[in-house]
Order: C-alpha cells, then sequence, then structure tokens
C-alpha cells in the first residue's frame, strides 16, 4: 500500500455486478474506487478538499483503501507520502468514432444500416 495525498474532485455510487456498493472517486490521480463504506463516508467529506489515504494497485485499477485525514497535516505523521498533482490530461476526439456512435444511435432508433449510412454521409458532406 501506498500512503499519497490527493485532492477528492468528485464522486459517485455505484454497484458491482453482483450488487456490492461502493463509491469511484474522481481524485487528482484520476479514477479510483473504494469499496469500504467508512472509508466512502470520510472520503465524501473531502470533496473539494486534499486528503491523505492509503492506494493499492489491483490489476490496472487503483484503490482507496484508508482515509488518513486531512492530506497536508497528515504529513507529520508519515514519511513516506507522495504528494500527487493534478495532470491535464484531454483525449483526442476522434471523429470517426463520433460518426460510428450516430450511426449505432440511429439503428437503434429503427434506422436500416444503409438509412443511418446515408445520413451520416450527407451529414459529413454538410459540415465540411
Amino acid at each position: 500500500m501506498t500512503k499519497q495525498n490527493l485532492e477528492i474532485i468528485d464522486f459517485e455510487d455505484k454497484k458491482t455486478q453482483a450488487g456490492k456498493r461502493y463509491t469511484r472517486f474522481k481524485t487528482s490521480d484520476g479514477w479510483m474506487s473504494c469499496f469500504d463504506t467508512t472509508t466512502c463516508d470520510e472520503l465524501k467529506k473531502f470533496e473539494g478538499k486534499t486528503a491523505q489515504v492509503e492506494t493499492a494497485q489491483s490489476g490496472e485499477f487503483s484503490n482507496i483503501k484508508k482515509c488518513l485525514g486531512v492530506g497536508d497535516k497528515a504529513n507529520e505523521d508519515s514519511q513516506e507520502v507522495e504528494v500527487v498533482k493534478p495532470q491535464a490530461k484531454k483525449p483526442a476526439f476522434n471523429q470517426n468514432a463520433m460518426y460510428v456512435s450516430y450511426a449505432k444511435d440511429l439503428i437503434v432508433a429503427g434506422k436500416t444500416k444503409e438509412e443511418a449510412i446515408k445520413i451520416i454521409q450527407q451529414l459529413r458532406e454538410e459540415l465540411q
């Protein structure tokens, strides 16, 4: 486990496929999950603030295991604290993915594949 200071930007309550409740926290280090309800409730109080937490990797996922308190004051107790700064991450816009998604929406709405393709082609021509 790693101790680190994270800004808690946002959170959302979710359920696993098995029905277990957990909370996803948007942090200065990206999205992290927390499955302990006591820790989740404590971290929700830190929205917009920095908290010191213990995190652990589970495969490709980062999970919050424990909330240790306010990030800046909690530094006094720990020598191994990693301060994580927010990173500006903006995914590249993929225009083809947008058209594919729009075509799927049209098909779900009752259009045939051919009708959807024709509508997408007309849209692309108009936008160019």
